[in-house]
């Protein structure tokens, strides 16, 4: 996982193909309210979801991986806290879906929990567990991106 603010994306883009454009993406539309849905940036190697939601308590909350992709998520209007936990810490309560290229698996009973507030991004790889959309002291109207980068072939995965 790596935490940081938007402002300092230069210093990631070569961690792995396809994230400098995703960080453009990201600068281009830090000031937009675009509406829900997905974004191509480069077809489906790189593409972003764009989400509108209300965070929810972490109590009974589920973590979640991806083997294709990394999770790049940007908060742009809100606040959220997303949680953190090593894959190989966590215990799976799911076969992994390969449509939705996801794996959910039960709450670890000590998370890092990292708080995201506009303008930050938290850049999930595969090995990261992660848990988004999670209130902190309340509920929060959340606007954030969250763009897609495909790592199968970056990692060494088919």
């Amino acid at each position: 996982m790596i935490v940081d603010e938007l402002e300092n994306s230069a210093v990631y883009e070569k961690v792995l193909p396809g994230l400098a454009a995703a960080f453009r993406f990201l600068v281009d539309n830090a000031r937009a309210d675009l509406p829900e849905g997905d974004y191509e940036i480069d077809g489906r190697n790189v593409y972003a979801v764009v989400l509108h939601r209300v965070t929810t308590p972490i109590e009974g909350a589920q973590f979640e991986t991806h083997d294709r992709y990394a999770d790049l998520h940007c908060v742009m209007s809100g606040r959220e806290t997303i949680g953190w936990a090593p894959r190989k810490c966590l215990r799976a309560h799911s076969e992994h879906d390969p449509k939705g290229d996801v794996t959910f698996y039960d709450l670890p009973p000590d998370p890092t929990l990292v708080k995201m507030d506009p303008g930050r991004f938290a850049l999930f790889l595969p090995d990261d567990g992660h848990m988004p959309l999670k209130q902190r002291e309340k509920p929060s109207e959340v606007y954030k991106i969250v763009v897609k980068v495909r790592v199968e072939k970056a990692m060494g995965k088919q």
